[in-house]
This record gives structure tokens, C-alpha cells and sequence, in this order.
């Protein structure tokens, strides 16, 4: 196999879902999940639940991640479901990147889903 594969995690208030997608964007195997922590999340939390929600699922090559407040440049800047005040400022990017040795991003959960959504011609 020479596609990359990317792990696609999605942060939600409730769950964090995972699973690997291969390089036309289709599912590879079973999704996993794991219960989100109790509110406010401090970062170290976060960072634990991806892994136990991803380590299942095996290799990758890249990484792309859904979170459910403001992000910019991958740093979180709001996340009101989870705890502004715990992980205001905290670079998720970089945090995952130095944890896995793999290019990741992190973008607002529904501007990763338009993303999905777009075919080339708009949506």
C-alpha cells in the first residue's frame, strides 16, 4: 500500500471518535471511541483520550483532527463545551505532532466537515 493513511479524530463534548482513512477518504476498518473527559478538560486529558481513541487502529501517516471551539493555527483559542479557561492557548498541532512524529491539523470540527463536504467546484 503506498497511499498515506490519515487519522481522522473528531473531539465532541461527549465522545472522541478516531479512525483511519485511506487515501481516497473512505473508512479502513471499525471507528473508535472513547468518552470525552469531565469538564474542564485540562490538556494532558485531551492529549490521553486521542491516544486510547487511536492506538487501536494502527499505522498512519498523517493526522487530522476536528475540535469543537475557535482554533487558530492549530492553538485553541475557545472551547466552550469543554473548558475555555483549561485549554485556551494550548497548541493541540504541535502537542500531537511531537507526540506521533507525523504532520497533523487541527481545525474547527465543522470547518472540517464543510471541508469533507467540498468536491472541487464548491459545495
Amino acid at each position: 500500500m503506498n497511499e498515506p493513511r490519515t487519522l481522522a479524530i473528531d473531539i465532541g463534548g461527549s465522545g472522541i471518535k478516531a479512525a483511519l482513512l485511506d487515501g481516497a477518504g473512505s473508512m479502513i476498518g471499525q471507528r473508535q471511541r472513547v468518552p470525552t473527559p469531565p469538564k474542564p478538560i485540562a490538556p494532558e486529558q485531551l492529549i490521553h483520550a486521542i491516544e486510547e481513541a487511536a492506538a487501536p487502529l494502527g499505522a498512519f501517516e498523517r493526522v487530522s483532527v476536528g475540535f469543537p471551539g475557535y482554533v487558530r493555527d492549530g492553538r485553541v483559542l475557545t472551547a466552550p463545551n469543554l473548558g475555555t479557561e483549561a485549554l485556551a492557548g494550548f497548541d493541540l498541532e504541535s502537542t500531537l505532532a511531537r507526540h506521533w512524529g507525523k504532520p497533523v491539523r487541527v481545525l474547527n470540527d465543522a470547518d472540517v466537515q464543510g471541508f469533507g463536504a467540498i468536491k472541487g467546484h464548491g459545495v
